[in-house]
């Protein structure tokens, strides 16, 4: 008996390509799956900011890259710069909702950002994440 593997990587290829400017493999990065089929890759990029770059069409070919830095600037910090210091993103494997934390840095002060419970639907990501800050108060230690 004969067996047979076919494969394809056209998509990561596609996807790597369009993405390149803002993921390297030198920066963190998290991938997850909605509970519609499609992808999330969160990625610290190459610029220092939070980007989700999410898959938006069935035919896998249309990607749109969210500055999540920006939301977080926005809603918690008056749109003052921030430094991402590194972020954490984890799926819960029963009810597929994902939880992200931010480590992030404004005039030297270190906050915790987080975003937990999120649905992992399709809509949720099309819109604004909501995000709460924890304020990091041990002044002899740095996240």
């Amino acid at each position: 008996m004969k067996l047979q593997i076919n494969y394809s990587s056209q998509l990561m290829d596609n996807f790597l390509q369009k993405q390149e400017e803002v993921i390297s493999n030198k920066h963190q990065f998290a991938a997850f799956q909605t509970a519609d089929g499609h992808s999330l890759l969160f990625s610290l990029g190459t610029d220092g900011k939070l980007y989700l770059i999410r898959e938006i069409s069935d035919n896998q070919d249309v990607w749109k890259k969210t500055d999540l830095s920006e939301q977080i600037a926005k809603q918690l910090f008056n749109n003052q710069t921030i430094v991402i210091k590194k972020f954490s993103a984890r799926q819960n494997e029963t009810t597929g909702k994902l939880s992200i934390a931010v480590a992030v840095s404004i005039d030297g002060k270190d906050s915790l950002v987080v975003s937990p419970k999120l649905s992992n639907t399709d809509s949720v990501f099309g819109q604004e994440i909501s995000w709460q800050k924890i304020d990091f108060d041990d002044a002899n230690s740095t996240i």
